[in-house]
Protein backbone atom coordinates (compact mmCIF):
# COMPACT_ATOMS: atom_id res chain seq x y z
CA UNK A 1 0.00 0.00 0.00
CA UNK A 2 2.94 2.46 0.84
CA UNK A 3 3.76 2.30 -3.56
CA UNK A 4 0.34 2.60 -4.11
CA UNK A 5 0.12 6.02 -2.06
CA UNK A 6 3.71 6.95 -3.38
CA UNK A 7 1.90 6.66 -6.99
CA UNK A 8 -1.26 8.70 -5.89
CA UNK A 9 0.56 11.66 -4.68
CA UNK A 10 2.35 11.54 -7.70
CA UNK A 11 -0.14 11.26 -10.32
CA UNK A 12 -2.32 13.97 -8.05
CA UNK A 13 0.62 15.92 -8.44
CA UNK A 14 0.36 15.12 -12.30
CA UNK A 15 -3.37 16.19 -12.20
CA UNK A 16 -2.66 19.20 -9.90
CA UNK A 17 -0.23 20.53 -13.01
CA UNK A 18 -3.08 19.90 -15.35
CA UNK A 19 -5.78 21.86 -13.37
CA UNK A 20 -3.26 24.66 -13.04
CA UNK A 21 -2.90 24.97 -16.73
CA UNK A 22 -6.06 24.66 -16.88
CA UNK A 23 -6.84 27.52 -14.62
CA UNK A 24 -4.10 29.54 -16.22
CA UNK A 25 -5.19 29.36 -19.75
CA UNK A 26 -8.72 30.20 -18.74
CA UNK A 27 -7.63 33.42 -16.86
CA UNK A 28 -5.30 34.25 -19.84
CA UNK A 29 -6.80 33.00 -22.71
CA UNK A 30 -10.87 32.92 -22.17
CA UNK A 31 -13.14 30.03 -23.00
CA UNK A 32 -12.02 30.27 -26.48
CA UNK A 33 -8.33 29.94 -26.14
CA UNK A 34 -9.16 26.82 -23.87
CA UNK A 35 -11.48 25.58 -27.27
CA UNK A 36 -8.12 26.06 -29.13
CA UNK A 37 -6.33 24.10 -26.55
CA UNK A 38 -8.96 21.77 -26.12
CA UNK A 39 -9.45 20.89 -30.01
CA UNK A 40 -5.46 20.73 -30.57
CA UNK A 41 -5.05 18.16 -27.49
CA UNK A 42 -8.23 16.19 -28.54
CA UNK A 43 -7.50 15.96 -31.85
CA UNK A 44 -3.25 14.59 -31.53
CA UNK A 45 -4.84 12.84 -28.59
CA UNK A 46 -7.54 10.72 -30.55
CA UNK A 47 -4.98 9.64 -33.33
CA UNK A 48 -2.25 8.93 -31.20
CA UNK A 49 -5.02 6.61 -29.05
CA UNK A 50 -5.25 4.88 -32.93
CA UNK A 51 -2.00 4.94 -33.69
CA UNK A 52 -0.77 3.66 -30.27
CA UNK A 53 -1.80 -0.11 -31.04
CA UNK A 54 -1.64 -0.28 -27.14
CA UNK A 55 1.77 -1.96 -26.97
CA UNK A 56 1.72 -1.68 -23.28
CA UNK A 57 -1.12 -3.96 -22.42
CA UNK A 58 0.31 -6.25 -25.30
CA UNK A 59 3.72 -6.44 -23.53
CA UNK A 60 1.88 -7.42 -20.57
CA UNK A 61 0.06 -9.82 -21.89
CA UNK A 62 2.73 -11.77 -23.99
CA UNK A 63 5.58 -11.56 -20.92
CA UNK A 64 3.23 -11.80 -17.90
CA UNK A 65 5.36 -13.63 -15.38
CA UNK A 66 8.24 -14.16 -18.19
CA UNK A 67 11.47 -12.29 -17.16
CA UNK A 68 13.31 -13.32 -20.06
CA UNK A 69 10.54 -12.80 -22.37
CA UNK A 70 10.36 -8.47 -21.01
CA UNK A 71 13.90 -8.61 -20.98
CA UNK A 72 14.28 -9.48 -25.07
CA UNK A 73 11.11 -7.82 -26.32
CA UNK A 74 10.99 -4.34 -24.23
CA UNK A 75 13.78 -2.48 -26.58
CA UNK A 76 11.96 -3.96 -29.66
CA UNK A 77 8.35 -2.73 -28.22
CA UNK A 78 9.94 1.21 -27.74
CA UNK A 79 11.23 1.37 -31.27
CA UNK A 80 7.47 0.28 -32.53
CA UNK A 81 6.38 2.89 -30.33
CA UNK A 82 8.61 5.82 -31.88
CA UNK A 83 7.34 4.31 -34.99
CA UNK A 84 3.77 4.33 -34.42
CA UNK A 85 4.56 7.84 -32.61
CA UNK A 86 5.59 9.62 -35.68
CA UNK A 87 2.60 8.37 -37.77
CA UNK A 88 0.17 9.82 -35.35
CA UNK A 89 1.81 13.10 -35.56
CA UNK A 90 1.90 12.61 -39.37
CA UNK A 91 -1.49 11.99 -39.53
CA UNK A 92 -2.85 14.75 -37.43
CA UNK A 93 -0.97 17.22 -38.99
CA UNK A 94 -2.46 15.59 -42.28
CA UNK A 95 -6.01 16.17 -41.25
CA UNK A 96 -5.20 19.76 -40.03
CA UNK A 97 -3.99 20.29 -43.57
CA UNK A 98 -7.31 18.89 -45.33
CA UNK A 99 -9.99 19.64 -42.41
CA UNK A 100 -11.67 23.45 -43.01
CA UNK A 101 -13.39 22.91 -39.23
CA UNK A 102 -10.19 22.44 -37.90
CA UNK A 103 -8.43 25.08 -40.21
CA UNK A 104 -10.85 27.49 -38.92
CA UNK A 105 -10.38 26.16 -34.88
CA UNK A 106 -6.31 26.66 -35.03
CA UNK A 107 -3.36 27.68 -37.13
CA UNK A 108 -0.74 25.52 -38.86
CA UNK A 109 2.01 27.32 -36.51
CA UNK A 110 -0.50 25.44 -33.57
CA UNK A 111 -0.79 22.13 -35.29
CA UNK A 112 2.82 21.82 -35.61
CA UNK A 113 3.45 22.77 -31.92
CA UNK A 114 0.43 20.19 -31.42
CA UNK A 115 1.86 17.02 -33.73
CA UNK A 116 4.71 17.35 -30.80
CA UNK A 117 2.49 16.28 -28.25
CA UNK A 118 1.60 12.69 -30.00
CA UNK A 119 4.77 11.57 -28.31
CA UNK A 120 3.37 12.16 -24.84
CA UNK A 121 -0.10 10.97 -25.79
CA UNK A 122 1.45 7.58 -27.35
CA UNK A 123 3.58 7.44 -24.31
CA UNK A 124 0.47 7.87 -21.92
CA UNK A 125 -1.14 5.15 -22.97
CA UNK A 126 1.65 2.61 -23.19
CA UNK A 127 4.47 3.68 -20.45
CA UNK A 128 2.54 2.80 -17.25
CA UNK A 129 2.11 -0.82 -18.29
CA UNK A 130 5.83 -0.64 -19.56
CA UNK A 131 6.99 0.70 -16.11
CA UNK A 132 5.04 -1.69 -14.39
CA UNK A 133 5.82 -4.58 -16.19
CA UNK A 134 9.20 -4.58 -14.86
CA UNK A 135 8.51 -3.12 -11.48
CA UNK A 136 9.84 0.53 -11.83
CA UNK A 137 7.12 2.53 -11.51
CA UNK A 138 8.62 4.69 -9.04
CA UNK A 139 11.35 5.49 -11.52
CA UNK A 140 8.64 6.78 -13.88
CA UNK A 141 6.99 8.89 -10.79
CA UNK A 142 10.45 10.41 -9.98
CA UNK A 143 10.90 11.42 -13.56
CA UNK A 144 7.28 12.60 -14.05
CA UNK A 145 7.50 14.94 -10.87
CA UNK A 146 10.62 16.54 -12.23
CA UNK A 147 9.18 17.48 -15.51
CA UNK A 148 6.05 18.50 -13.73
CA UNK A 149 7.63 21.12 -11.42
CA UNK A 150 9.38 21.98 -14.86
CA UNK A 151 5.72 23.20 -15.80
CA UNK A 152 4.88 24.66 -12.69
CA UNK A 153 7.80 27.07 -12.75
CA UNK A 154 6.75 27.82 -16.55
CA UNK A 155 3.43 29.10 -15.49
CA UNK A 156 4.40 30.80 -12.72
CA UNK A 157 6.50 32.75 -14.83
CA UNK A 158 3.76 32.76 -17.54
CA UNK A 159 1.76 34.37 -14.85
CA UNK A 160 4.55 37.23 -13.46
CA UNK A 161 4.78 38.20 -17.06
CA UNK A 162 1.31 38.51 -17.48
CA UNK A 163 1.63 36.18 -20.97
CA UNK A 164 -1.11 36.55 -23.53
CA UNK A 165 0.10 34.86 -26.88
CA UNK A 166 -2.09 31.78 -26.91
CA UNK A 167 1.05 30.06 -29.79
CA UNK A 168 3.67 31.37 -26.96
CA UNK A 169 1.87 28.83 -24.29
CA UNK A 170 1.41 26.23 -26.87
CA UNK A 171 5.05 26.00 -28.56
CA UNK A 172 6.55 25.77 -24.67
CA UNK A 173 4.13 23.85 -23.24
CA UNK A 174 4.06 21.22 -26.08
CA UNK A 175 8.19 21.00 -25.97
CA UNK A 176 8.01 20.43 -22.48
CA UNK A 177 5.66 17.59 -22.50
CA UNK A 178 7.74 15.93 -25.62
CA UNK A 179 11.36 16.56 -23.76
CA UNK A 180 9.82 14.63 -20.40
CA UNK A 181 7.99 12.00 -22.29
CA UNK A 182 11.51 11.55 -23.68
CA UNK A 183 12.92 11.13 -20.74
CA UNK A 184 11.13 8.33 -19.51
CA UNK A 185 11.58 6.39 -22.75
CA UNK A 186 15.08 6.60 -22.92
CA UNK A 187 15.55 5.85 -19.35
CA UNK A 188 14.00 2.88 -20.34
CA UNK A 189 15.70 1.78 -23.41
CA UNK A 190 19.00 2.59 -21.59
CA UNK A 191 17.91 0.70 -18.68
CA UNK A 192 17.38 -2.34 -20.90
CA UNK A 193 19.77 -4.51 -22.59
CA UNK A 194 18.78 -7.36 -25.44
CA UNK A 195 19.79 -10.95 -24.00
CA UNK A 196 22.41 -13.06 -25.22
CA UNK A 197 19.56 -15.33 -26.74
CA UNK A 198 17.15 -12.45 -27.67
CA UNK A 199 13.86 -13.88 -28.93
CA UNK A 200 12.47 -10.81 -30.56
CA UNK A 201 8.86 -10.73 -32.20
CA UNK A 202 9.30 -8.95 -35.85
CA UNK A 203 6.81 -5.65 -35.35
CA UNK A 204 3.98 -7.13 -37.59
CA UNK A 205 3.69 -10.12 -35.21
CA UNK A 206 3.17 -7.57 -32.22
CA UNK A 207 0.72 -5.97 -33.91
CA UNK A 208 -1.25 -8.82 -34.85
CA UNK A 209 -0.97 -9.58 -31.09
CA UNK A 210 -1.57 -6.36 -29.96
CA UNK A 211 -5.35 -6.01 -32.33
CA UNK A 212 -7.60 -6.93 -29.66
CA UNK A 213 -6.05 -4.91 -26.65
CA UNK A 214 -6.19 -2.16 -29.09
CA UNK A 215 -9.91 -2.31 -29.83
CA UNK A 216 -10.67 -2.88 -26.78
CA UNK A 217 -8.42 0.70 -25.74
CA UNK A 218 -9.81 2.50 -28.31
CA UNK A 219 -13.55 1.11 -27.53
CA UNK A 220 -12.57 2.73 -23.97
CA UNK A 221 -10.56 5.67 -24.17
CA UNK A 222 -11.66 7.32 -27.20
CA UNK A 223 -15.26 8.34 -27.25
CA UNK A 224 -14.81 11.71 -25.07
CA UNK A 225 -11.86 13.19 -27.58
CA UNK A 226 -14.35 12.22 -30.31
CA UNK A 227 -16.90 14.19 -28.60
CA UNK A 228 -14.66 17.03 -28.56
CA UNK A 229 -13.59 17.11 -32.02
CA UNK A 230 -17.64 16.36 -33.21
CA UNK A 231 -18.70 19.09 -30.89
CA UNK A 232 -16.50 21.89 -32.79
CA UNK A 233 -18.73 21.25 -35.79
CA UNK A 234 -22.70 21.85 -34.09
CA UNK A 235 -21.12 25.16 -31.51
CA UNK A 236 -18.86 27.79 -30.65
CA UNK A 237 -15.02 27.28 -29.54
CA UNK A 238 -16.36 28.69 -26.67
CA UNK A 239 -18.94 25.78 -25.81
CA UNK A 240 -15.92 23.31 -26.29
CA UNK A 241 -14.23 25.06 -24.08
CA UNK A 242 -16.82 24.49 -21.52
CA UNK A 243 -17.02 20.83 -22.64
CA UNK A 244 -13.47 20.59 -22.39
CA UNK A 245 -13.63 22.26 -18.90
CA UNK A 246 -15.84 19.35 -17.56
CA UNK A 247 -13.83 16.95 -19.10
CA UNK A 248 -10.24 18.26 -17.32
CA UNK A 249 -12.08 18.37 -14.00
CA UNK A 250 -13.55 14.91 -13.97
CA UNK A 251 -10.19 13.29 -15.04
CA UNK A 252 -8.68 14.72 -11.70
CA UNK A 253 -11.38 11.43 -10.09
CA UNK A 254 -10.67 9.31 -12.66
CA UNK A 255 -6.86 9.84 -11.25
CA UNK A 256 -7.73 7.60 -8.68
CA UNK A 257 -8.62 4.64 -10.84
CA UNK A 258 -6.15 5.10 -13.55
CA UNK A 259 -3.68 5.01 -10.48
CA UNK A 260 -5.23 1.84 -8.99
CA UNK A 261 -4.83 -0.05 -12.62
CA UNK A 262 -0.97 0.45 -12.64
CA UNK A 263 -0.73 -1.22 -9.49
CA UNK A 264 -3.64 -4.55 -10.67
CA UNK A 265 -1.08 -4.23 -13.59
CA UNK A 266 1.96 -4.93 -11.86
CA UNK A 267 0.03 -7.66 -9.78
CA UNK A 268 -0.93 -9.33 -12.67
CA UNK A 269 2.60 -8.83 -14.27
CA UNK A 270 3.66 -10.75 -10.93
CA UNK A 271 2.02 -12.85 -9.67
CA UNK A 272 -1.84 -12.92 -10.70
CA UNK A 273 -4.84 -11.68 -9.68
CA UNK A 274 -5.84 -14.47 -7.54
CA UNK A 275 -3.06 -14.46 -5.52
CA UNK A 276 -3.54 -10.90 -4.52
CA UNK A 277 -7.69 -10.94 -4.71
CA UNK A 278 -7.38 -8.94 -0.95
CA UNK A 279 -5.80 -6.39 -2.46
CA UNK A 280 -7.69 -6.18 -5.27
CA UNK A 281 -11.37 -5.95 -3.41
CA UNK A 282 -9.85 -3.43 -1.37
CA UNK A 283 -8.40 -1.05 -4.32
CA UNK A 284 -11.54 -1.22 -5.51
CA UNK A 285 -13.80 -0.02 -2.56
CA UNK A 286 -11.20 2.42 -1.80
CA UNK A 287 -11.47 3.99 -5.22
CA UNK A 288 -14.98 3.99 -5.54
CA UNK A 289 -15.62 5.53 -2.39
CA UNK A 290 -13.05 8.48 -2.74
CA UNK A 291 -14.09 8.91 -6.20
CA UNK A 292 -17.94 9.50 -5.05
CA UNK A 293 -17.12 12.08 -2.27
CA UNK A 294 -14.54 13.86 -4.42
CA UNK A 295 -17.38 14.30 -7.00
CA UNK A 296 -19.60 16.28 -4.04
CA UNK A 297 -16.14 17.86 -2.88
CA UNK A 298 -14.98 19.11 -6.57
CA UNK A 299 -19.03 20.14 -7.07
CA UNK A 300 -18.95 22.59 -4.41
CA UNK A 301 -15.97 24.05 -5.32
CA UNK A 302 -17.05 24.80 -8.92
CA UNK A 303 -20.06 26.37 -7.66
CA UNK A 304 -17.64 29.21 -5.84
CA UNK A 305 -15.08 29.20 -8.76
CA UNK A 306 -17.03 30.19 -11.58
CA UNK A 307 -18.57 33.50 -9.30
CA UNK A 308 -15.01 34.93 -9.90
CA UNK A 309 -14.82 37.14 -13.00
CA UNK A 310 -11.89 35.64 -14.19
CA UNK A 311 -14.32 32.78 -14.63
CA UNK A 312 -17.65 33.49 -15.55
CA UNK A 313 -17.61 32.39 -19.05
CA UNK A 314 -17.16 28.79 -17.00
CA UNK A 315 -20.61 29.78 -15.47
CA UNK A 316 -22.62 26.81 -15.09
CA UNK A 317 -19.26 23.87 -15.25
CA UNK A 318 -20.64 22.46 -11.78
CA UNK A 319 -23.71 21.28 -13.43
CA UNK A 320 -21.83 19.49 -16.14
CA UNK A 321 -19.42 18.32 -13.78
CA UNK A 322 -22.30 16.67 -11.86
CA UNK A 323 -23.88 15.06 -14.90
CA UNK A 324 -20.31 13.69 -16.35
CA UNK A 325 -20.10 12.28 -12.73
CA UNK A 326 -22.51 9.53 -13.17
CA UNK A 327 -19.44 7.64 -15.68
CA UNK A 328 -17.72 7.29 -12.25
CA UNK A 329 -18.90 3.52 -11.40
CA UNK A 330 -18.48 1.74 -15.30
CA UNK A 331 -14.50 3.97 -15.77
CA UNK A 332 -13.68 2.33 -12.26
CA UNK A 333 -15.39 -1.16 -12.89
CA UNK A 334 -13.53 -1.09 -16.31
CA UNK A 335 -10.34 0.08 -14.72
CA UNK A 336 -10.35 -2.46 -12.82
CA UNK A 337 -11.08 -5.75 -14.54
CA UNK A 338 -9.35 -4.78 -17.63
CA UNK A 339 -5.78 -6.70 -16.44
CA UNK A 340 -8.19 -9.72 -15.29
CA UNK A 341 -9.67 -9.90 -18.76
CA UNK A 342 -6.02 -9.86 -20.02
CA UNK A 343 -5.19 -12.39 -17.44
CA UNK A 344 -7.37 -15.02 -17.92
CA UNK A 345 -7.63 -14.54 -21.71
CA UNK A 346 -10.87 -13.10 -22.64
CA UNK A 347 -9.67 -10.20 -24.15
CA UNK A 348 -11.19 -10.85 -27.77
CA UNK A 349 -14.96 -11.31 -26.05
CA UNK A 350 -14.14 -7.84 -23.53
CA UNK A 351 -12.97 -5.95 -27.09
CA UNK A 352 -16.20 -7.10 -28.77
CA UNK A 353 -18.51 -6.01 -26.61
CA UNK A 354 -16.62 -2.50 -25.46
CA UNK A 355 -16.76 -2.10 -29.33
CA UNK A 356 -20.37 -2.70 -29.65
CA UNK A 357 -20.82 0.37 -26.21
CA UNK A 358 -18.48 2.86 -28.31
CA UNK A 359 -20.39 2.03 -32.00
CA UNK A 360 -23.78 2.56 -29.96
CA UNK A 361 -23.16 5.75 -28.61
CA UNK A 362 -20.84 7.01 -31.30
CA UNK A 363 -23.86 6.74 -33.96
CA UNK A 364 -26.58 8.26 -31.82
CA UNK A 365 -23.63 11.51 -31.06
CA UNK A 366 -24.52 13.33 -34.14
CA UNK A 367 -28.29 13.85 -33.31
CA UNK A 368 -27.85 14.55 -29.37
CA UNK A 369 -24.83 16.91 -30.48
CA UNK A 370 -27.30 18.83 -33.23
CA UNK A 371 -30.23 18.97 -30.90
CA UNK A 372 -28.83 19.66 -27.72
CA UNK A 373 -25.30 20.89 -27.97
CA UNK A 374 -23.78 20.78 -25.10
CA UNK A 375 -25.80 19.65 -23.02
CA UNK A 376 -25.89 16.78 -25.27
CA UNK A 377 -22.17 15.99 -24.72
CA UNK A 378 -21.80 15.58 -20.98
CA UNK A 379 -25.05 13.21 -21.34
CA UNK A 380 -23.32 10.75 -24.31
CA UNK A 381 -20.18 10.90 -21.96
CA UNK A 382 -22.65 9.40 -18.86
CA UNK A 383 -24.44 7.45 -20.67
CA UNK A 384 -21.48 5.78 -22.75
CA UNK A 385 -19.93 4.88 -19.50
CA UNK A 386 -22.81 3.59 -17.81
CA UNK A 387 -22.64 1.35 -20.58
CA UNK A 388 -19.98 -0.20 -19.24
CA UNK A 389 -21.20 -1.54 -16.91
CA UNK A 390 -23.36 -3.58 -18.32
CA UNK A 391 -20.41 -4.90 -19.82
CA UNK A 392 -18.61 -5.48 -16.78
CA UNK A 393 -21.28 -7.41 -15.14
CA UNK A 394 -21.37 -9.58 -17.83
CA UNK A 395 -18.15 -10.90 -18.24
CA UNK A 396 -17.65 -10.63 -14.27
CA UNK A 397 -21.06 -13.63 -14.37
CA UNK A 398 -19.57 -15.64 -17.12
CA UNK A 399 -15.98 -15.84 -16.72
CA UNK A 400 -15.20 -14.90 -13.16
CA UNK A 401 -18.57 -15.99 -10.45
CA UNK A 402 -18.49 -19.54 -12.21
Amino acid sequence: MRSYVYSIIVRFYLAFTGFLVFLLTATLFGAEGRGVIGFGTSLFAMISIIFSANLGRTFLSITRQREDLKKDLLRKFLKLNGLLTLAAAAVGLLYCQLSYSAQEVISATQAICFSMTSLFYVWSINGNAFFASIAATRKQENIIIFFRTVIIIFLAALYLNHEKSLDYFIVCYSAILFIGTLAEILWLYFKSSPSKNPQFKASTEILKEAFFHHVDFLSFNIFPLLLTVLLASYTLKSDVGRFNFALQIINLIFLFSTTANIRLIAYVSDVGFRARIAQFKKLFWATLSISAFSILILSFLLGHITNFSKFEQFKGAEVLFLISGLAIPGYVLYQFFSPIWIELQKQKIASCLHLINFIFFALLSPYFLNHYKLLGAVWLFAFFHIGLILTQGYLYKNYIKK
